[in-house]
């Protein structure tokens, strides 16, 4: 399986392809609020913009999972990405000010008259007109965890045979959990037959999964029962799982994990990660 490292990289490289290709476009285009500046201006401007923007709808996507009940999907990214925009509208604001030449700037449009009455109608106004592109662009970015195909409903038959879990996996890589890791605001799942990313709070999908496994780490979840081995090397202990697997454990949690798998569990002892097995 992949390293969990992967998938973090492949998030980043959306977000900054995405910042990129946002900054460039409206550089290039030259809106009415960065008409003044020069193609350097504009560029500078508008990656500022959109560097600031993106941050603010992590930010905002990352308390929504921890601290909300909203069912993770593509209606929290969308909640998340409004927040996200009122987030920066006051941001946008001072940025503007970084830049004299937009002060001569004039209201042209009803929007732009209203926002000059008043600083909480600027702050409505920046919003407003941030929120058409910005929206989109964050539900883009977040494609691949919001558009998993929901879990079909099972047969009888099937309904006895595979748990209920708190979230929706592909059919395909079904619900014979391995593992659960925590990576900035999404899960990445792994079962016997696959893997699969979803939104999430580790903390309280740990505690709605009861006794089928524990937390080993602050980041990572294990299925008790698909423990091969517990190893240890010169710098952490480590349990390999089914489906060549090494998940790490925390310092504080060694002792937990090793009352829980009992004394006279396997201990292995290696100088390495283990042959052919990916760490996460």
């Amino acid at each position: 399986m992949p390293d969990i490292t992967d998938s973090s990289r492949q998030f980043l490289k959306r977000m900054l392809a995405a910042w990129a290709v946002l900054t460039l476009l409206f550089a290039g285009l030259g809106p009415e609020v960065s008409a003044p500046l020069g193609f350097g201006g504009r560029l500078l401007f508008w990656a500022l913009h959109i560097g600031f923007g993106l941050v603010c709808a992590a930010l905002a996507t990352r308390l929504l999972v921890d601290k909300s009940n909203l069912k993770p999907d593509w209606r929290l990214i969308f909640v998340a990405a409004v927040l996200g925009v009122m987030a920066f509208a006051p941001i946008a604001l001072a940025l503007e000010r970084l830049f004299p030449t937009l002060e001569t700037l004039h209201p042209d449009d009803a929007l732009d008259q209203w926002a000059s009455d008043g600083f909480i109608q600027a702050l409505v106004a920046e919003a407003l007109s941030a929120a058409p592109s910005f929206i989109p662009a964050w539900l883009l970015i977040n494609l691949d965890a919001v558009w998993q195909p929901s879990t079909q409903a099972r047969t009888d038959t099937n309904a006895d045979a595979e748990p209920v879990l708190p979230f929706a996996l592909p059919a395909a890589i079904g619900t014979d959990l391995v593992a659960i890791s925590a990576d900035l605001h999404y899960l990445h799942v792994y079962t016997r037959a696959g893997k699969a990313m979803v939104l999430g709070s580790l903390a309280s999908i740990a505690e709605s999964l009861g006794e089928r496994g524990m937390l080993v780490h602050r980041s990572h979840w294990i299925a008790v029962d698909q423990v091969v081995r517990l190893r240890k090397t010169a710098k952490q202990w480590h349990l390999d799982m089914h489906g060549d697997l090494s998940v790490p454990i925390s310092r504080r949690k060694r002792k937990a994990v090793v009352e829980r798998l009992g004394q006279d569990f396997e201990v292995a002892s290696s100088d390495s990660s283990g042959d052919g097995v990916s760490s996460i």
